[in-house]
């Protein structure tokens, strides 16, 4: 397995983890072909053809509860749920329940059979620090 689609930690994380790198998914084709998801300060994301989904995909070849993307404290990754019509991350399909694939900026990700999305992945940007200043006391931003 090359380096970009290893395997993901298993731990699948909680709101309370380190920030993530900001996701955006653009849709390209399908029903949805138009849409943008960002949800800033989200942790998982579940992918589905219904409105409780946070990745609301109107296609009928998407599974009610398709895919979840999620953060573990390191990327971006993407699992499939089991779904009826499958999950392509790069051409290759995922197994359904099986390890998360980490996301990288420009993958492509296909939920069933019609439905493309193009993933941008940001850096984080790192949060300021208060760092002690050898001019006078004052203090840096940085």
């Amino acid at each position: 397995m090359d380096k970009e689609n290893e395997p993901a930690a298993s731990n699948q994380g909680d709101d309370d983890q380190a920030s993530p790198d900001e996701l955006k998914l653009n849709v390209t084709a399908g029903p949805s072909a138009g849409t943008d998801f960002c949800k800033p300060g989200v942790h998982r994301l579940t992918v589905g053809r219904t409105r409780a989904s946070k990745v609301w995909v109107k296609d009928s070849a998407v599974s009610e509860k398709h895919a979840e993307i999620y953060w573990d404290n390191q990327a971006w990754v993407l699992q499939d749920k089991g779904s009826s019509n499958g999950t392509l991350l790069n051409g290759v399909a995922l197994v359904a329940g099986g390890v998360p694939a980490k996301l990288k900026n420009g993958d492509m990700i296909q939920f069933g059979t019609d439905s493309q999305v193009i993933v941008e992945v940001r850096v984080a940007k790192a949060p300021c620090m208060l760092l002690p200043c050898a001019y006078d006391s004052a203090v840096l931003f940085l």
